[in-house]
């Protein structure tokens, strides 16, 4: 499947609803429509389709210059097409783009229950940062292409 970055609210918007069910618990955290906006404005957006159908989605800062490190605000595959290679792929795909616009090192936070993304992450070549929240821990790798 071919991974695609959208641009304008109402595609985010759409595919964002389309896989809103793998982020479990995420409207009690965000308000999903100003989150929504957010992403539309400074993150970059990444989609995988089977048909029209939005079946992976990931949202990653690539704008701070200064340290130069991209951050994976979300990321998820729906429940149907886990375990099928298409998380590892859409990771690998956002750190390529991070790396093309200047990154050096890519965070991103994982609930502490999330086994199966920590698992995909240390796979991928990510660290435990020595911060974690009370729900969360974060993870961090260098980029080198």
């Amino acid at each position: 499947m071919e991974i695609e970055q959208i641009h304008e609210f109402s595609q985010i918007n759409k595919a964002f609803y389309e896989i809103l069910d793998t982020f479990e618990d995420l409207g009690e955290i965000v308000v999903i429509d100003e989150f929504i906006k957010k992403l539309s404005e400074y993150a970059c957006v990444f989609i995988m389709r089977n048909d029209k159908q939005c079946i992976a989605f990931a949202a990653v800062y690539m704008n701070d210059t200064k340290t130069k490190k991209a951050y994976i605000s979300l990321i998820g595959v729906s429940p149907t097409y886990q375990r099928k290679g298409f998380g590892g792929q859409l990771l690998s795909y956002c750190e390529k783009k991070a790396w093309d616009n200047g990154m050096k090192t890519i965070e991103l936070e994982v609930k502490k229950s999330n086994q199966k993304a920590q698992s995909l992450y240390k796979k991928a070549g990510y660290n435990y940062l020595n911060r974690e929240s009370n729900r969360s821990f974060f993870m961090s790798k260098e980029l080198d292409y």
